[in-house]
């Protein structure tokens, strides 16, 4: 998805919305982020279910996902848009810090 945004960036020709939409590099793009949308959406219904059942694990130290699923069933503080939304932000954030670091690491090494 990043190669998709840099190139739409690096072409003017793909800047406005409607262009780029059609075209074969906008098409690839929004597969891609359907894709991790039903990614994130099955991780989350599985999390739900597992959490539902009882079968969370009781450790003092709760993930991410733990606590705002307990947020979400026992407080109703988010949708599951909002928890989509926020666990896309952390898996794209942590993905794309590691690839752009490995990337100028291995742009070090060959200058």
């Amino acid at each position: 998805m990043a190669g998709s945004i840099v190139s739409r960036m690096l072409n003017p020709l793909l800047w406005p919305s409607l262009i780029y939409t059609f075209s074969a590099e906008g098409r690839a793009f929004y597969k891609n982020v359907d894709f991790v949308k039903q990614y994130t959406r099955n991780v989350i219904k599985t999390r739900k279910q597992t959490y539902k059942a009882g079968l969370e694990d009781n450790f003092k130290r709760s993930s991410f996902m733990d606590i705002i699923l307990r947020m979400h069933i026992e407080e109703g503080m988010f949708t599951e848009d909002e928890i989509r939304e926020e666990v896309n932000t952390f898996m794209i954030g942590g993905f794309d810090t590691t690839a752009t670091t490995a990337a100028f690491a291995v742009h070090l090494l060959g200058n």
